[in-house]
């Protein structure tokens, strides 16, 4: 127990450093991407989904104001080895001696790390009012499914859960969706469309419900408010099977007064 202790930390840092830093180089060695090596050997979700590298970052990052530019007929390959190269010089210029010290190549980085974040939620919601979001929710999903495989292979488990947005796009259409991958989920999911949609309405007005109080929002808090305690009426099978058969918009419409 207790904190860790700081040459730990140090330690740590220099061990994922040193490893994100041989998967960059063997990448560039046989011309692929090296998130296709992440992903490989599992650190796929949390490198690309979770939490942005600094690879990542600075490739992006460089694209932009990099001195040398990708043109149109570099492949991916070629344009990775170079852009790997141009990272390394560009923290020996920057670092000298230390350009492969962990805690200074996290300072370093820092302003580049806020750029890519900052690029990045625009990215999120310039595809929000497009309405091509629902590619990055498919995406995401396709990592928890991933996870939900190998729980119920070696633990016989069924994992599954609902993947959330609150931002509709010009169409009305959120891309909420519900995730899971056993057979008897798929199974459930045929046999039980309409409780599912419903359930994936109710938990976006649950959570537009409470994002709005955090945001001090009461009007719209109570407006969202009295949906939920709509939704939440709905009770027995038979009063479930009809708002299925009447469809999610007209059924939460007749939910009132069917209580």
């Amino acid at each position: 127990s207790g904190p860790i202790p700081d040459e730990a930390k140090q330690r740590a840092f220099a061990i994922r450093t040193n490893f994100e830093k041989q998967i960059q180089d063997l990448a560039a060695e046989i011309g692929k991407a090296p998130q296709l090596l992440f992903s490989l050997v599992g650190e796929g979700p949390l490198l690309s989904r979770r939490a942005p590298t600094r690879w990542g970052a600075f490739e992006a990052w460089y694209g932009i104001h990099g001195e040398i530019k990708k043109h149109k007929d570099t492949s991916p390959q070629e344009w990775t080895k170079i852009v790997s190269a141009e990272r390394g010089k560009y923290c020996q210029a920057k670092l000298g001696d230390k350009w492969e010290d962990p805690e200074a190549l996290t300072k370093l980085f820092e302003p580049i790390m806020a750029w890519y974040l900052e690029k990045h939620e625009t990215y999120v919601e310039e595809l929000k009012l497009e309405g091509t979001f629902d590619k990055v929710v498919g995406k995401v999903q396709h990592e928890y499914m991933r996870l939900a495989e190998t729980a119920f292979k070696y633990n016989g488990v069924h994992c599954f859960g609902f993947i959330v947005n609150l931002q509709p796009d010009h169409t009305g259409r959120t891309g909420s969706a519900m995730w899971g991958a056993t057979p008897a989920f798929e199974r459930m999911k045929i046999d039980e469309k309409g409780v599912i949609s419903r359930q994936i309405a109710e938990w976006e007005s649950l959570l537009r419900r409470a994002d709005m109080a955090l945001n001090g929002d009461a009007e719209e808090h109570e407006k969202e408010l009295w949906t939920v305690q709509l939704m939440s009426d709905k009770r027995d099978h038979a009063r479930q099977a009809f708002l299925a058969w009447l469809g999610r918009d007209i059924g939460e419409y007749h939910a009132f007064s069917l209580t």
